[in-house]
Formats: structure tokens, C-alpha cells, sequence
């Protein structure tokens, strides 16, 4: 069970501002492959950071975490344990955004088929076009935040800073072991945010309040 408020005015502005931000990236992608986005990547490539064996080693640990294996289960944990608690409206929005996010990135994946940059450190296996552990990344900490924090509490300023930090780190992590351009986890993360986003607008809530099952009340 989950209680709702509805979106104020400029947290519509916001959502609209990304939706568009999103289709525009998918757009220029698939329309001008050497265009703008392209420019973006071969500028981040150039840079050529040093890399070493300690920051290897955690976007290596980033790259697990973000993996088929843990996000499942993470998933899977998530959903019951608010099975459990009979917060159905969490429950469907949590399943919602992470479906609704993978759904978008593999189609993208297959649209776009673009090829992996050169010498990726890691094992990779679909397309490079978006970012598969970014897009996850996003949508299960965001989702995450909403469902488990209260609006306009510190938890919730301090659980959004959290999602952007984990999902801007597993953005790094991707393009440092070059598995990944620029581009692709920028697009990852778009559509991650934005999935959590839609799917709470077309569900009604817009940002949802957890409800305290074992007193029947809903936050404030």
C-alpha cells in the first residue's frame, strides 16, 4: 500500500525537461552516429587518464555489482520484501521502473547495434549503445530513493546525492575499463531516470510516500 502526492509544478518542468533531454540523445545517436554524441566520446577518449591497479580494481568490483547476478538478486530482494509489507503500489513501481528501463536499453541495444570501443578490460557481450549497467544503475537507485525515503525529508535529499554518486560511478567505471563510450553511459543513465519517472507519472504518483503497514498510516 502506498500513499501519493502529486508532482508541484516545477518537479513537472523537471520530468518534461528529461524526457526530452532523453529522446533528443536517442535521437542524435541514431540519426548522426558521427555527430555530436561521436564528437563527446573521441574528446573523452583523448584524454587517456592514467589508469591504475587500485582504480581498476574497483570499477572491476563495479562492474559485478552492476552485473546480471547482483542486480537480479537486488531486484528479487527488493520485490519481496515489499510483497511482504503489502505495499503493492511500491511493489509495481519498483518492478515497473527496472522492467520498463531494461526493456528500453536492450530495444536500444538492438536499434542501435553500436560497436564496443577497442580494449575493454572486461568481458562484454551486447551491443555498446546504452549503457546496460548504467540504465540499471539509475533505475534501481532512484526507484530505490522514492520508494523507501519520505518527500521533503533529509533521507531523501541525502538518497537522491547517494543514486546520482552511485550511478555517475558505475558510469566512470564502464569507460575507464573501456567498455563503454561516453555517450552510451550518458544515454544509460537518461534512460534509467527517466523510466523511474515515467512509470510513476502513468501510475499516478508521481513521487510516492511509504506507508507505515504496521501502524496503517501514510508518511506525511
Amino acid at each position: 500500500m502506498s500513499a501519493t502526492i502529486a508532482l508541484r509544478p516545477a518537479h513537472r518542468i523537471a520530468v518534461w525537461a528529461l524526457v526530452v533531454a532523453t529522446v533528443l540523445w536517442l535521437a542524435v545517436e541514431l540519426a548522426w552516429p558521427g555527430g555530436p554524441i561521436g564528437a563527446l566520446d573521441r574528446w573523452w577518449a583523448s584524454l587517456g587518464p592514467p589508469r591504475s591497479e587500485a582504480a581498476i580494481a574497483l570499477a572491476r568490483l563495479l562492474d559485478v555489482v552492476g552485473g546480471v547476478v547482483v542486480s537480479v538478486a537486488i531486484r528479487v530482494a527488493v520485490a519481496s520484501w515489499l510483497w511482504l509489507r503489502r505495499r503493492t503500489g511500491d511493489l509495481w513501481l519498483w518492478l515497473g521502473s527496472v522492467v520498463a528501463a531494461e526493456a528500453v536499453s536492450l530495444a536500444a541495444k538492438y536499434l542501435y547495434d553500436r560497436p564496443r570501443p577497442p580494449g575493454s578490460l572486461v568481458e562484454t557481450v551486447t551491443a555498446s549503445f546504452p549503457s546496460g549497467h548504467t540504465t540499471n544503475a539509475a533505475a534501481m537507485s532512484i526507484a530505490a530513493v522514492v520508494v523507501f525515503t519520505r518527500p521533503g525529508t533529509l533521507g531523501r535529499r541525502v538518497g537522491i546525492v547517494l543514486a546520482i554518486s552511485y550511478t555517475a560511478a558505475m558510469g566512470w567505471s564502464r569507460t575507464y575499463l573501456q567498455a563503454h563510450w561516453l555517450g552510451d553511459v550518458i544515454g544509460g543513465a537518461l534512460i534509467g531516470t527517466t523510466a523511474v519517472l515515467a512509470v510513476a507519472a502513468v501510475s499516478g504518483s508521481g513521487i510516492r510516500a511509504a506507508t507505515d503497514t504496521s501502524r496503517g498510516r501514510p508518511h506525511p
